[in-house]
């Protein structure tokens, strides 16, 4: 599977509009909500655990399927992932 961006930006893009997601319906006042609760804290790092746990076990799976694949079919997936973005396939 193509992956259009890479771990390295797709990991914090999404923890961050989470964060400001808790920020802007928390109401909290003059501070932040991670500083006035410290339960939301703990939430931000479990979810951030769990989000690099999750990247961590979908990279492991795609580097066994990719050890299972037959020649052919790793010179499908190679053709698809160098396809252009408007080309490739959504389904």
């Amino acid at each position: 599977m193509k992956k259009y961006f890479p771990v390295y930006v797709r990991v914090p893009v999404i923890f961050f509009i989470v964060f400001a997601l808790l920020e802007y319906f928390i109401d909290s006042g003059d501070r932040a909500a991670f500083i006035k609760y410290p339960m939301v804290s703990v939430f931000l790092f479990v979810f951030l655990f769990i989000l690099i746990a999750i990247e961590i076990t979908l990279s492991a799976v795609n580097r066994v399927m990719y050890q299972l694949m037959t020649a052919e079919e790793r010179a499908k997936e190679a053709y698809e992932n160098s396809l252009p973005f408007k080309e490739s396939s959504w389904y």
